[in-house]
């Protein structure tokens, strides 16, 4: 996750808004003491929270829209970036063959963690272990400095509220390591590093209908990245800025990313890159609300 806060998913020519059935993406911020991989500046106050759900955005057809998320409405609809991918590494994945019942698969990936490098880079080295897991030899540094980067500064208003920051729709936001006040990134940017170190290329499972896709994904064998929260479950702290070209930005500073590696009844399995927790269990429902307010934003590749 992030010390200072990131979005939920908004595709390259869609936003996602969450009034009369459209969705937006956001991102947020850590209490004081948190853990979390987000800035290090992370006594920021946030904007007060909304008493109805989180904040909706108006997404414009812009090359590079954010997405404004909200907390838990009904399911988000989200437009998929359809990066072109540049493949440049091209080995094969692994054979990985998942565990088996009709309701239950369980994938054996590596566990890497974003400490100390990266403390906002829950992202990258999400993506850090799905390569490891197809048998790649990049590591986070090296995929980190593939990574497109959004330079827009910060601006506050008098109160310390954000004002204006840059768009993770097109680049990282902020400080990945966390030296600096620091964000997050979303799908798009992070899928197309993965296009240039993986031949095949990505594939872009944002706004799926439903979690089953991503069930059926992971039954096939891959392995998924996933934007949640911190908490792996919903979390009602928001915050919005204005990127450069105008659009809004509907953030959370508890947003995280895990790479999701089971699922049954009850229970998601996922490596988290922050405890560095293999395998970690969260509950179903909770992790799923959460993956719908950060915009249903998934990330794996294709075959």
């Amino acid at each position: 996750m992030k010390r200072n806060g990131r979005i939920a998913a908004a595709s390259g020519m869609l936003v996602i808004a969450v009034v009369a059935g459209t969705m937006a993406a956001a991102r947020l911020w850590p209490p004081a003491g948190a853990a979390s991989g987000r800035a290090r500046a992370a006594q920021q106050p946030a904007a007060p929270a909304p008493s109805a759900p989180a904040p909706s955005t108006a997404a414009l057809a812009t090359p590079s829209p954010v997405a404004a998320l909200a907390p838990s409405a009904p399911p988000p609809t989200a437009a998929v970036l359809a990066a072109s991918p540049s493949p440049v590494a091209t080995l094969a994945p692994s054979a990985a063959t998942p565990a088996a019942t009709a309701n239950a698969r369980r994938l054996s990936a590596p566990i890497l963690s974003q400490l100390p490098e990266f403390y906002n880079g829950c992202e990258v080295t999400s993506l850090a272990m799905l390569t490891a897991y197809l048998g790649l030899a990049a590591t986070k540094l090296e995929l980190e400095r593939l990574l497109p980067k959004d330079e827009s500064p910060l601006v506050r208003d008098a109160d310390g509220a954000i004002v204006s920051w840059g768009d993770p729709a097109a680049g990282f936001v902020g400080d990945i390591r966390g030296d600096d006040f620091g964000y997050a990134v979303y799908h798009q940017p992070l899928a197309r590093v993965l296009d240039a170190v993986y031949k095949p290329g990505s594939l872009d499972l944002t706004g799926a209908a439903d979690f089953a896709v991503l069930e059926q994904t992971i039954a096939q064998g891959k392995p998924v990245i996933v934007w949640t929260t911190e908490t792996l479950a919903p979390t009602d702290e928001w915050v919005a800025w204005r990127t450069s070209s105008g659009e809004e930005v509907a953030a959370t500073f508890r947003i995280h990313t895990v790479l999701l590696t089971g699922y049954d009844e009850r229970y998601v399995y996922v490596n988290n890159p922050l405890t560095g927790q293999q395998d970690q269990q969260a509950d179903k429902s909770a992790f799923i609300a959460a993956w719908e307010q950060l915009g249903r934003q998934a990330l794996t590749y294709k075959s």
